[in-house]
């Protein structure tokens, strides 16, 4: 692979490193959410496949087998939506702070960015019963959070 332009030397700035960097990672966080949801649909289709053979398969113990494993509490719907929704709200978690990054690193060079409003904005749309949603706001109760975030490397800058 060639050099990235976020990588060191590679850029004639910051702020191009900066977005480099950016559409990078943005790029493979969409990649990322595509290829697991890419597989969440094989194994969505794949209970529609055991659905569609329990369906044509209407032995008597068969269908009561059949329509017992579908009204069970737990059933593989519920399995399927549980995965589709975290999945979903893993991606939104990481993009949003990936966001967050990017403007913190915006902030870092100098411009006028309330990247922090902006975070707690996006953690607010999120559901408040989520490991991710917890922990960013622990995050911010943090003193070093702030400067955690808004810093640039610093062969970006020298």
């Amino acid at each position: 692979m060639p050099y990235a332009a976020w990588e060191p030397e590679h850029a004639p700035d910051w702020h191009r490193a900066l977005d480099a960097w950016y559409v990078d990672s943005r790029g493979l966080l969409t990649q990322s959410y595509a290829d697991n949801t890419r597989r969440l649909i094989a194994n969505i289709s794949d209970c529609d496949r055991f659905v569609s053979t329990g369906v044509r398969s209407r032995g008597s113990t068969g269908e009561s087998l059949f329509v017992r494993l579908l009204t069970s509490a737990v059933s593989t719907e519920d399995f399927a939506d549980q995965a589709r929704n975290l999945l979903e709200q893993i991606h939104i978690h990481a993009r949003d702070r990936l966001t967050a990054s990017y403007l913190a690193g915006l902030a870092a060079g100098g411009q006028d960015i309330d990247w922090i409003e902006w975070f707690k904005t996006r953690i607010a749309r999120w559901p408040p019963d989520q490991p991710g949603t917890r922990r960013a706001k622990t995050e911010f109760n943090h003193p070093a959070f702030r400067e955690k975030l808004e810093r640039l490397p610093t062969y970006w800058i020298s």
